[in-house]
């Protein structure tokens, strides 16, 4: 009937078909045939998504955050000079504080 396509065939097909099947229509043999399915399997596949979202949430803030860091860490680099000897003051305990406007 259908040869490349991998969707399922208009509903009046179905329908059609159902009917030749010895079923009402296609909601029919759909319900009929929906409970063939183990319930493990119908559960596994609710567990798995109840497990996959959140990780996949969880990762994402994760990312954002540490993107958020990257972004907004600034580093800033001061050599000291000394006056008399004109060479920079290296292994001394120097403590600048920043003053930012608000």
């Amino acid at each position: 009937m259908k040869a490349s396509n991998p969707s399922l065939p208009r509903i009046d097909v179905l329908n059609m078909l159902s009917q030749y099947a010895g079923y009402g229509n296609w909601d029919d043999f759909r319900f009929k045939n929906s409970a063939q399915v183990p319930l493990a399997e119908r559960l596994k596949k609710t567990n798995s998504i109840f497990i996959k979202v959140p990780l996949l949430l969880l990762a994402t803030m994760i990312l954002l955050f540490i993107l958020y860091k990257i972004i907004n860490t600034q580093n800033y680099r001061f050599t000291f000079i000394d006056a008399d000897t004109r060479e920079p003051i290296l292994n001394s305990n120097i403590q600048a504080d920043l003053l930012l406007k608000d």
